[in-house]
């Protein structure tokens, strides 16, 4: 029987040195943008997208923090306009209730719903 060897390494550091400065290398860091949905990146997308009772129900549940973006229509339905970092969150989002959703833009994510639904119904 072949036994395998394994070594073990520790990490832990020994001494911590107080630098005086309060950041280094900036140069190298970027802002992300985090959205609603908990996707970030560099960059961001304005999407818009009107949803009735079920849609806004769930929406408020799973992604409270969506609340400030959200605006009432009528009694039964609201618009979601806000940034997202990713269409992956909110695409989910509005493919698993397509039926009680209309997406008003951009016109990316317009398209990319529309294609994503078709092929979901499809398969």
């Amino acid at each position: 029987m072949h036994q395998s060897a394994t070594k073990h390494l520790s990490y832990h550091a020994l001494d911590v040195e107080v630098l005086e400065e309060t950041w280094t290398c900036e140069a190298e860091h970027r802002p992300f943008f985090t959205d609603i949905f908990g996707f970030c990146a560099e960059e961001s997308h304005s999407i818009s997208f009107t949803m009735g009772q079920l849609a806004y129900h769930l929406l408020t549940e799973e992604y409270p923090q969506s609340l400030p973006f959200i605006t009432p229509i009528d009694d039964y339905h609201w618009r979601l306009q806000t940034l997202v970092a990713s269409y992956t969150g909110v695409g989910r989002f509005v493919i698993g209730l397509y039926d009680d959703i209309e997406v008003e833009g951009d016109e990316d994510f317009k398209s990319l719903s529309s294609y994503a639904y078709s092929k979901a119904i499809t398969t």
